[in-house]
């Protein structure tokens, strides 16, 4: 099922200038019960008209402190939807300047949870990020439905080049929804959607062979478990233990159900065995040691936390200090 509507403008007062916004959404879940029942994917977009005022060329502005309010992404259906972003394959890139264009700092977006847990933050992109060309990429993962946190909001930012021309502008986009696989009528957010990465503390230390005190929070007010990890870097070192907190989640030579056992290059997806890890609702872990056999100095890490549910958390890339 593909549905496109064209709604409201979404308004940029830029000398004049006007970007339009639409959305789509494709697909339906079936779920056997005796009968067939069938629950819709269904996207809105309550709030749609933004005004930035007049700006200069070489000036820039932005939705996060919600004045201009930003675009608000709802979901109406039965289901958990991913959604993408992209400019309409027939409009032109909103501006036209030096350093304009898609993929370009001069238009980005981002998503951005009120609520803290309506959507997968972890999976999602929720720094700025230049608008695409035509390709649409996503930028909500799991957004919920039904239970008051079925919003998500799309800040946008505009930097006008300096040599931009007055006059109208305009760029058509494309807000997709398609399901998220998790079922219909599963409004319960996967537990990665509660994991917050905070990894400005994260140091290598102990002769550049341990990679220490990176954070994570569970947002959400009901505990969660971690089953495995994968850690990726960018050194030939091979990983020998992982410790969360207290415990040691995962050793080469361990004495329990952890699986693989031996040294482990990077990427390699460790698994817990009975040595799950579960976190509190509100509360603050530390990946306390991962430790390595050599030097892992200047490496770019990131870390991917798969929980009991088999969602995922992801970091994203990180260069401790």
């Amino acid at each position: 099922m593909d549905n496109r509507f064209v709604v409201f403008s979404i308004i940029i007062v830029l000398l004049a200038s006007v970007l339009i916004v639409r959305y789509r959404f494709t697909g339906e879940i079936t779920a056997q019960v005796g009968v067939n029942v069938t629950c819709m994917v269904a996207m809105s977009l309550p709030v749609n008209s933004i005004n930035f005022g007049s700006l200069a060329p070489g000036a820039s502005s932005d939705t996060t402190n919600n004045s201009p309010y930003p675009i608000v992404v709802q979901n109406d259906g039965g289901a958990m939807i991913d959604v993408t972003i992209a400019r309409e394959s027939g409009s032109s890139p909103l501006f036209g300047g030096t350093g304009g264009g898609d993929n370009s700092d001069s238009f980005q977006f981002k998503a951005r949870d009120p609520n803290a847990t309506s959507f997968n933050a972890s999976a999602s992109i929720t720094t700025f990020t230049p608008i695409p060309g035509t390709t649409p990429i996503t930028f909500v993962k799991q957004l919920s439905f039904g239970n008051g946190h079925n919003h998500a909001l799309a800040d946008l930012l505009i930097n006008v080049p300096s040599d931009e021309p007055p006059g109208e502008k305009s760029e058509l986009l494309d807000f997709i929804a398609t399901d998220s696989g998790f079922g219909c009528g599963n409004a319960t957010l996967p537990q990665a959607a509660c994991i917050n990465f905070d990894l400005s503390k994260a140091e290598v230390k102990g002769d550049d062979k341990k990679l220490v005190y990176g954070e994570f929070e569970n947002t959400c007010s009901f505990p969660v478990t971690i089953t495995r990890a994968k850690l990726t870097w960018t050194s030939s070192a091979y990983i020998k233990e992982l410790k969360i907190d207290g415990g040691t989640q995962w050793k080469n030579d361990c004495s329990w159900s952890c699986s693989p056992t031996g040294l482990q290059p990077s990427g390699t997806l460790l698994d817990f065995g009975t040595a799950d890890k579960t976190i509190k609702g509100d509360a603050t872990k530390k990946i306390k040691e991962a430790i390595f056999n050599a030097s892992v100095a200047g490496s770019t890490f990131e870390i991917e936390l798969v929980m009991q549910d088999g969602s995922s958390a992801f970091s994203g890339p990180f260069t401790p200090s």
